[in-house]
């Protein structure tokens, strides 16, 4: 069948983990036309995404092989290439099936008349440059440290006093020499170029002097940031393009410029934020570590970038290295309130016996006044977020929702439209285990879908419509939305929401009659969280897994979970207790009523739902 659409993505090696999670999710999940979605990138790729391409419907890998001796033949032909037989097979051997190689050879003998057969295609094109006239030359090269895209106006700014027309003469004689070609620009009223092979820009660049490639990178990042203002990957081009000109500089052995690696550091650091508040936190890590290596230790923006960092981690579940950004952080005046906020959730999950509901509640009036005498949007709608969690644990559900509404007004107004998903998922989670009936409970998620919600909060709908469908008793499809919601997630970089998915599939599994079916699921997860050093949500897998052992009729293995369970337990999760001593209670059973009765009663006597850390989205 003919496809509708064709997306070609090029050079997919240098693709963000993000861009690679939503090809895998179109390839997986589009079906209602035929598509053709075709992506080329260096063998490399495959160190990451090892089974690209493998296991899907209606999917294939293709390995481009070199070309043989006839196919260079025939290509050398359609060139035109006026060389005598000799060369030819010279040529061909040299090329080793490349047909770059073979391009580049034609050009070279069409330039030169004469022809030495270089032993690579980077000696070939260092040659071939090596040739062009200077003016020709320099001009590539500015172009290469734009990118393999670069701009006319840019060429200007890092050209000096270049007059516009002889530049337009010489990015002629480029594109009719074959090293460039016209390209859509980014930039508006602008045009561009591109580097007919990325190894054409390659060479180009590696004919530059450090200290030049240093000079140039700053040169343009200046230009961009007063040309283009305006720009929505302003902060990571020009931070990515300072940062290298810091790095040249270290490399020479030169401390740099402190203003230089400053104003790096800020560009990365609000594009940092910007990621991982849109959910990126592979992308948000990766921006906010470059940025904080660039900014002077002890100062200002260091311990505001240690602060939006270990927020980052903390959501992760990266716990040792998010303690000590925190330690940093809370030294400034500036970064401190934010910082407690996060020390706060960072208690609540790798120490969750130091952050009781008493202890949260007694901070949080006090740090909320901070934050609204400051302005702080932000912090006032995480603080909400952590009233959410006051009434969440012990059991307010209705009144839980209230503080997660108004964690989503705030949020909005500080424009954190990530964080204004996190605490309408978290109102999700109130719905889910409140007093709600399942009908107005599909009403609610269907108001929130209707608002074009972002991944996140899109996953958050899942699991709730996966709950609903298991309250009405259709638990293939619960099945289905849980897992959907879970594989949504782990494409986000977000292990530790997904792992809170488990306990929602082991739920619908008792509910189906299958105990057995929740154990390997919920192994799975507790894996997981070990590596995070989770201690809170792993204590109520462990009381969820003796239940299922319990159920199975396997009552020393529900035991031997219950003894784990009571070990990591926090002193006030009083949802480990029901769950515990319900599953004693179905153990004693066997022969001991009074024995039952007694735990029966235990477990009752704390009127909750069956909520715990494992619902509790973070404010990340």
């Amino acid at each position: 069948m003919p496809a509708d659409a064709i997306l070609h993505v090029d050079d997919l090696q240098w693709g963000e983990p993000m861009l690679l999670d939503l090809l895998d999710h179109v390839a997986d999940l589009s079906r209602g036309a035929p598509i053709l979605l075709l992506c080329t990138a260096r063998p490399e790729l495959l160190e990451d995404r090892p089974a690209w391409g493998g296991g899907k419907v209606n999917a294939t890998t293709v390995l481009l092989a070199p070309l043989a001796a006839s196919q260079c033949e025939t290509l050398l032909d359609q060139l035109d290439g006026d060389l005598d037989r000799e060369v030819r097979a010279r040529v061909i051997v040299a090329s080793e099936g490349n047909p770059l190689f073979l391009e580049e050879m034609v050009a070279l003998a069409r330039e030169r008349g004469t022809l030495v057969v270089p032993s690579s295609i980077q000696a070939l094109l260092a040659a071939r440059l090596d040739h062009l006239p200077v003016e020709e030359r320099e001009l590539l090269e500015h172009g290469a440290v734009e990118g393999e895209v670069f701009h006319r106006t840019s060429l200007l700014a890092l050209s000096g006093k270049q007059p516009p027309a002889m530049l337009d003469l010489q990015l002629s004689g480029l594109v009719r020499k074959e090293l460039i070609r016209p390209h859509p620009p980014t930039l508006e009223r602008d045009e561009a170029f591109h580097f007919r092979h990325l190894l054409i820009r390659d060479a180009a660049y590696d004919g530059l002097p450090k200290a030049i490639r240093a000079q140039l990178h700053q040169r343009f990042a200046d230009w961009l940031d007063q040309a283009e203002p305006g720009l929505a990957e302003l902060d990571e081009i020009a931070g990515w393009h300072l940062e290298q000109a810091v790095h040249y500089a270290r490399e020479l052995g030169r401390d740099g410029d402190p203003e230089l690696a400053r104003r790096a550091a800020e560009h990365l650091h609000r594009a940092g934020q910007r990621a991982g508040r849109r959910g990126d936190v592979g992308a948000g890590r990766n921006l906010l570590e470059r940025a904080l290596a660039l900014a002077s230790a002890q100062t200002a923006l260091s311990a505001r970038i240690a602060a939006d960092l270990a927020e980052q981690l903390v959501s992760r579940g990266e716990y040792a290295r998010a303690e000590e950004l925190l330690a940093l952080a809370e030294r400034d005046p500036g970064a401190s309130a934010l910082a407690r906020l996060t020390r706060l959730e960072w208690l609540y999950y790798a120490r969750p016996d130091e952050a009781t509901t008493q202890t949260i509640t007694a901070a949080l009036p006090e740090m909320r006044r901070r934050l609204e005498r400051a302005g702080e949007e932000r912090g006032v709608a995480i603080a909400h977020l952590w009233g959410w969690r006051a009434q969440w644990a012990v059991c307010r559900a209705s009144a839980a929702g209230e503080e997660a509404k108004l964690a989503a007004e705030h949020a909005r107004a500080a424009g954190e439209e990530g964080m204004r998903a996190r605490a309408l998922a978290a109102y999700i989670s109130t719905l889910i285990w409140g007093p709600r009936h399942a009908r107005e409970l599909a009403r609610e998620l269907e108001t929130i879908q209707r608002a074009d919600p972002g991944p996140y909060l899109a996953a958050a709908v899942k699991r709730g419509r996966g709950i609903v469908c298991r309250l009405h008793g259709r638990f293939e499809q619960a099945r289905q939305q849980t897992q959907n919601a879970m594989a949504d997630l782990e494409a986000l970089g977000m292990t530790h929401e997904a792992a809170r998915c488990a306990m929602d599939l082991a739920v619908t599994e008792f509910s189906a009659g299958n105990p057995a079916g929740a154990r390997p699921v919920l192994q799975h997860a507790d894996s997981i969280l070990e590596e995070h050093g989770d201690s809170g949500l792993r204590s109520t897998i462990h009381a969820v897994l003796a239940e299922a052992h319990a159920l199975g009729g396997d009552p020393a293995a529900a035991l031997t979970e219950i003894a784990i369970a009571d070990e990591l337990t926090a002193p006030d999760d009083i949802v480990n207790h029901i769950i515990t001593h319900r599953v004693k209670a179905r153990i004693a059973l066997a022969g001991r009523d009074a024995e039952a009765e007694r735990w029966a009663r235990s477990a009752a006597s704390t009127r909750c739902p069956p909520i715990s850390r494992y619902s509790m989205p973070r404010h990340g």
